[in-house]
């Protein structure tokens, strides 16, 4: 590349709050299937890689792989997700800095649009969006609700080598907690009250265990299997002896 061409070439700030079109490249053709027009979708790269793969939007634990980034794309784009800038501390919630959109999907091909947005647009998405949240706990927890049977929710990855499966608990939080977070979590704990795992991509889910707390009842484990990654866990209200 000559010096001319090296003045060229775009800068991240280039990028930011534009739409971008592109082809998926690698499309792994078994999961478009469970892709569709109009789906978001998600982007997952680390500092060591030197590519970016895409993931369909329910996606858990490497699974539901749909391609990767354009190679001339994958310097800026990973500049931008990895960028420290871009995390923004909001009790927890991690919000995208950028919106990837199926816009054209066959057996075959898989086209998007992908935005970029900046830390002023990131920083209005994370009040607009936690000002929602809250609301929407706020309008959930004041149901009156009552949990029938057990919920399956995924657990984050533990090392359960010296963890007696059977003590554990799950803890819920007070209602200040989650409409200062601006979102949902629930841990496992021990005897002693040491955190093991948690979880908090399973919104809706989540939402009933403690919707069912908040409301008189009991949750207890009603079955728990580890799985290559994480930890399924049967959560339901206690039953009366």
């Amino acid at each position: 590349m000559g010096f001319f061409d090296f003045l060229k070439r775009k800068q991240l700030a280039d990028y930011y709050d534009q739409p971008l079109i592109f082809n998926v490249d690698h499309v792994f053709r078994k999961n478009l299937s469970e892709v569709e027009k109009g789906d978001y979708v998600k982007l997952w790269t680390k500092p060591e890689m030197d590519r970016i793969l895409i993931y369909g939007s329910g996606s858990v634990g490497g699974d539901g792989k749909i391609g990767d980034v354009p190679n001339k794309y994958v310097r800026v784009f990973q500049k931008h997700l990895l960028s420290a800038q871009n995390i923004v501390d909001i009790h927890g919630f991690s919000p995208s800095n950028y919106d990837a959109k199926v816009i054209e999907v066959s057996p075959t091909h898989c086209q998007l649009l992908v935005t970029l947005h900046s830390p002023e647009a990131i920083k209005q998405r994370v009040e607009s969006f936690n000002k929602e949240q809250q609301e929407k706990l706020k309008d959930e927890f004041s149901k009156k609700y009552k949990m029938k049977k057990p919920v399956e929710i995924r657990f984050n990855q533990a090392d359960l080598r010296h963890v007696d499966l059977h003590e554990l608990q799950v803890k819920i939080f007070d209602k200040e907690f989650y409409l200062n977070r601006g979102g949902v979590l629930i841990q496992l704990v021990d005897q002693n009250n040491n955190i093991i795992t948690d979880a908090s991509s399973q919104g809706s889910t989540i939402i009933r265990v403690i919707k069912g707390y908040y409301n008189g009842q009991q949750m207890e484990i009603t079955e728990m299997n580890k799985t290559a990654h994480g930890i399924k866990v049967k959560i339901g209200p206690k039953q009366e002896s």
